[in-house]
């Protein structure tokens, strides 16, 4: 008798109740919404940067839509992660009789709330939204839609998009900064070659030089054709008469034999 008891009672202590079961439910659900946050947690930075890139477009219409999903994502799975949190608590507090309606409910709703995130999660192509296309405009109506289904159709009234926008663009303000600098620095460079790219520079102290040369020659053919000889006075007949008797000259000197009788 009392060898049976004993048996009968380690059999009602590893007997899994209803109520194990619910909770081991429960918290297999939160493990998997917590599975999703770290994945939206993960795409969150991405798809900032497709939203700051559209800013710089003039698209902040697009780029709303872009913060719009990834707050309201976050903001649901959180809201899961909570109700069921709060679940789990009243599972272990009270008899698994009195709740199985609540369980039931609970694990509804926690299954339905990752359906519907699952659904946000899978949009696919969601860079198509950067082009100017017809399928930019669908992509951004698809994300608009998927996001509404989550039940949180107010969420600009909760979160200001706008300021979330602006508050984007500071931050990435001094990254962009750097980027304009180096590439405006690249192109100046291109623009402006090096002095050994142009042709046939010329020293600058020949063009002085050959300045001087030409001023010099110019006063010196000046000096020159102001430089005639002065005849002094009574010269310039005694010239003319030497000129005529060196041009007789020749013929004087020429003087016959005589001849020899």
């Amino acid at each position: 008798m009392g060898a049976s008891g004993s048996v009968h009672r380690r059999d009602q202590s590893n007997k899994v109740t209803a109520q194990d079961k619910a909770i081991l439910k429960v918290k297999l659900l939160r493990d998997t919404v917590k599975i999703y946050l770290r994945n939206v947690e993960q795409s969150l930075q991405y798809e900032q940067d497709l939203a700051l890139q559209l800013i710089q477009k003039g698209r902040r219409e697009r780029a709303k839509c872009i913060l719009r999903k990834q707050l309201v994502l976050l903001e649901h799975l959180r809201s899961t992660d909570r109700q069921l949190e709060i679940l789990e608590e009243s599972i272990i507090s009270l008899e698994s009789n009195a709740i199985q309606a609540k369980i039931f409910e609970g694990l509804r709703t926690g299954n339905l709330a990752l359906k519907r995130a699952n659904e946000v999660l899978n949009i696919k192509n969601v860079e198509l939204i950067l082009e100017e296309t017809t399928q930019a405009i669908e992509k951004q109506e698809e994300i608009n839609k998927m996001v509404s289904i989550l039940g949180m159709t107010k969420s600009d009234e909760k979160w200001d998009l706008e300021r979330e926008l602006d508050t984007l663009l500071e931050k990435s303000q001094p990254a962009v900064a750097v980027v304009v600098s180096a590439s405006s620095k690249a192109s100046k460079e291109h623009k402006e070659p090096s002095s050994t790219s142009k042709e046939d520079p010329i020293p600058e102290e020949l063009p002085a030089k050959s300045k001087n040369a030409r001023s010099l020659r110019a006063k010196f053919k000046k000096l020159k054709a102001f430089e005639k000889p002065v005849a002094e006075p009574g010269t310039s007949s005694m010239a003319k008469g030497k000129s005529k008797k060196s041009k007789n000259a020749p013929n004087a000197a020429i003087v016959k034999p005589k001849e020899v009788g």
